[in-house]
């Protein structure tokens, strides 16, 4: 193995790059699986990119005679090589187990999870979130991000989500927007309501007369925790345009302590700012 590298690094010199050496290594893996991971997790000549790659292969490979052989090589390989592994290698392993046999990789997990560490823990329920943001799942996301102990790992895969989840409520609002944000205020969609905010201001910087109509036809059959995002929206927009006042009156209308506060951090902020 090792005098197969070094002639690699003989042969290419400076141009021995990441894609080379991963090559390389990948056909090695297949002939020798068991030497091949030996090296990569155990040598620095190699970069994470390669290290990453060829342990994902590994995986794949593993994961293709049955679905629960990746990840549980992967625990072996923990135990064999101290302080070799990262947590992200487990989240990729529950990547590809959920890739192959989702039902498989859940019930594996509901099984598993009280004899793994919190920390190891916390990447797996990462991982899952991640798969059902991906399926717009999003409740199940949201449920399982909660079981998450460590914030910082947890504020990782939150951003994930909202990414995920944002771009959808971006392509639903342009694609039919009177229909989603109808399905949204009134309970028949998947997304929390909250979501409202930003479809609506979408669609109001879209089609300002369509927006407005639907709203004025709607908002009596909207009770106030369905209403205020539609005002939130609308102070926002108030606020871009300079109309602190409109802003303020539409802050009124919510009645969440929290969305408020933040409301009316971003009104006064920007009230300073005209008066200095």
């Amino acid at each position: 193995m090792e005098q197969g590298v070094e002639f690699m690094a003989k042969a290419y010199g400076k141009d021995l790059s990441d894609q080379r050496m991963t090559d390389f290594l990948r056909r090695l893996l297949d002939s020798d699986s068991e030497g091949t991971i030996d090296f990569c997790l155990t040598k620095i000549e190699i970069s994470s990119q390669v290290r990453d790659d060829i342990l994902g292969f590994y995986l794949r490979d593993e994961s293709a005679r049955t679905p629960d052989a990746g990840i549980n090589a992967l625990f072996r390989l923990r135990d064999k090589y101290p302080g070799a592994l990262k947590e992200e290698d487990f989240c990729q392993a529950m990547r590809i187990f959920l890739e192959t046999d989702r039902r498989a990789a859940l019930l594996w997990f509901d099984e598993h999870k009280d004899s793994i560490s919190k920390s190891t823990t916390d990447f797996l329920h990462g991982a899952v979130s991640a798969e059902f943001a991906q399926n717009s799942e999003f409740h199940e996301a949201w449920k399982r991000l909660d079981q998450i102990h460590d914030q910082t790992v947890r504020a990782r895969f939150e951003r994930d989500i909202w990414v995920t989840e944002s771009k959808i409520i971006a392509k639903e609002t342009e694609k039919n927007p009177a229909g989603f944000i109808e399905n949204l205020a009134f309970g028949k969609s998947p997304h929390a309501q909250f979501w409202l905010k930003k479809g609506f201001r979408e669609w109001y910087q879209r089609s300002p007369d369509e927006a407005n109509s639907w709203f004025a036809e709607n908002q009596f059959r909207m009770g106030p925790d369905q209403s205020q995002h539609i005002a939130r929206a609308y102070a926002e927009v108030a606020l871009e345009g300079g109309d602190i006042g409109l802003a303020r009156e539409w802050s009124a209308q919510v009645v969440d302590p929290e969305f408020k506060e933040k409301l009316v951090e971003q009104i006064e902020a920007r009230a300073r700012e005209v008066n200095e």
